[in-house]
């Protein structure tokens, strides 16, 4: 109101003293009126309201917190393992190398092979020494006897271990330990391992005793807590809370991790993270594979375009000791059951696929009742 009041108080006389203005004078009145009139209509924004940048769009919400592990195959009975391994750590040095440009720490998670091959040549134990010191994580990755290639190490028995792997293959690899054993043999890279993915999804038993920070449970880290993870579905990558379990008498805790490895995979892992809260944790994994390795690195570059000094970057022991995310615990009965080995690996790059009549399928097993399931 106030500028009809201002329109109100011009003299009248000033008006009659120059009545050649007085047209110009109304006309230029009117078109300040309607402009006026014009500005008052714009909405106001508020300071929820998305802002918009021309170059770019709308911005993106916040990146998560995100942990990258990386597999390296043991290749357990392969005539060609030496080569195999060999090829494998020039593979892991490059991934090794890009994520420092990104600056990304990575879980490098180790089967006890790479141990043995690492520990007797010093070049390359000092190397993995120095990318430890250079914030990347030494963890442990193991292929117990439901893994398609085991590792040869298990706490069952040999004669044990033989049965459930004429299951997955027509020659069984040879037993070379147990998972004491298997720790000992990885004692060169790391002498105090507590993190990794023991391929416990089916079975507790596979998991040593001082891995308390492990990926690989078998559960989602999201929705309705205890239940199953069916291959890559279903939020594989969303770590909403950290699953607490005891196994054996020792206190475990788990994320999960979604494959980035393979294409179609990769991308999934890119939707689900721009679907997360930033007070969620994102896991992604790997292998140490050719085959993998462009995948690998186009997940690289998205992280790094949406974290462009890697400060959102951790590794899975960094995860747990910063007490980032809220704590389940499940019962024992429902940690330790024995489930259907209902695992997808991509291990070599492919895909696998589990039998939909055994998901829901329980095999309870107690300390005294070790007997291996017939499925």
């Amino acid at each position: 109101m106030d500028i009809f009041l201002a329109f109100e108080s011009i003299s009248p006389s000033y008006m009659m003293l120059q009545p050649g203005r007085t047209k110009n004078f109304y006309s230029s009145i009117s078109i300040l009126l309607c402009f006026f009139l014009i500005i008052c209509s714009i909405p106001s924004v508020s300071a929820e309201s998305k802002v918009f940048r021309p170059d770019t769009g709308p911005i993106p919400n916040p990146l998560p917190l995100y942990f990258i592990a990386v597999h390296n195959e043991p290749f357990h009975g392969d005539p060609h393992q030496e080569q195999k391994l060999q090829a494998a750590y020039s593979v892991l040095r490059e991934m090794v190398s890009r994520a420092d440009e990104y600056g990304l720490s990575l879980t490098l998670m180790f089967t006890p092979q790479w141990g043995t091959m690492i520990g007797s040549d010093q070049e390359k134990l000092a190397e993995v020494r120095s990318w430890e010191k250079n914030g990347h994580e030494i963890a442990l990755h193991h292929h117990s006897i439901y893994h398609s290639g085991w590792d040869g190490y298990t706490d069952y028995s040999p004669d044990e271990a033989r049965i459930e792997r004429l299951k997955h293959t027509k020659i069984p690899e040879p037993y070379l330990g147990t998972l004491d054993d298997m720790i000992a043999a990885l004692a060169p890279l790391n002498p105090v391992l507590q993190s990794g993915c023991a391929n416990d999804e089916q079975d507790k038993v596979t998991l040593p005793s001082s891995i308390t920070y492990d990926t690989c449970s078998g559960f989602l880290n999201t929705g309705i807590p205890g239940e199953r993870s069916i291959g890559q579905e279903n939020g594989k990558g969303v770590n909403d809370f950290v699953i607490v379990g005891d196994v054996k008498g020792t206190e475990h805790k788990w994320l999960s991790h979604h494959i980035i490895g393979v294409f179609d995979q990769e991308r999934v892992a890119e939707q689900e993270i721009e679907r997360m809260s930033q007070d969620s944790v994102f896991g992604a994994i790997t292998h140490s594979s050719q085959k993998q390795a462009e995948p690998t690195y186009k997940f690289f570059t998205y992280i790094h375009s949406r974290d462009p000094l890697g400060n959102r970057s951790r590794t899975l022991s960094e995860i747990m000791n910063e007490h980032i995310l809220p704590e389940i615990t499940l019962s024992n009965d429902v940690v330790n059951a024995r489930y259907p080995n209902e695992r997808v690996t991509y291990d070599d790059g492919g895909s696998g696929q589990a039998d939909p009549m055994l998901r829901n399928e329980l095999l309870p097993v107690g300390p005294k009742n070790r007997k291996l399931p017939d499925h």
